[in-house]
């Protein structure tokens, strides 16, 4: 499922204070997030799009339970994130 590590690191690029707490020193290593209101709707809009991809393009019955842990974990990830919102 390289979508899901794909997907992973990208949200650790634009949340610089979970890279920290994970000990990945780079350029933004003890950053803060951006908290601004156009992030939030932005990330907002990429969970959804995100979760949306998820349920489409994988047929959970095919994967194994490693990636079905990754899946589910995603998912309840984006879920989460939507519903906060």
């Amino acid at each position: 499922m390289e979508y899901l590590e794909i997907n992973w690191n990208k949200n650790l690029t634009n949340y610089p204070e979970a890279k920290t707490r994970l000990g990945i020193k780079d350029r933004n290593y003890g950053k803060s997030n951006d908290r601004s209101d156009t992030f939030v709707v932005t990330m907002h809009e990429k969970a959804i799009t995100d979760l949306a991809h998820l349920k489409t393009n994988f047929d959970y019955r095919k994967l194994s339970i490693q990636k079905k842990i990754s899946y589910d974990f995603y998912k309840q990830l984006l879920e989460s994130s939507i519903e906060v919102f």
